[in-house]
């Protein structure tokens, strides 16, 4: 009974570590898929657009890929500034 007692009194302890380690590998993905998916095609359309197609190709892509995404991390706060900008007048047009 004594092995009974040890596992039932570390369990909780377990289960809590290995919670503490699948959120950290979901934070990870997420922070992964976010920074080097969402915003580094988003950056990098922009930034084709900009540039009528001329950059970023090839060995940019790889070269410049933290500068690609912090183009996409711009392109969001732009789109998110024009938003608000848009509710602010579109509001104190309506006369409300």
């Amino acid at each position: 009974m004594p092995i009974d007692d040890l596992v039932a009194e570390h369990a909780p302890s377990l289960l809590r570590s290995v919670a503490r380690c699948v959120v950290a590998v979901l934070r990870f993905v997420f922070a992964h898929l976010l920074v080097n998916v969402i915003l580094f095609n988003l950056g990098r359309a922009a930034l084709l657009i900009v540039s009528f197609g001329r950059y970023p190709r090839g060995r940019n892509l790889v070269a410049h890929e933290s500068r690609i995404a912090a183009c996409g991390i711009l392109v969001v706060i732009l789109v998110w500034c024009g938003i608000a900008l848009f509710n602010h007048f579109a509001s104190a047009g309506s006369g409300a």
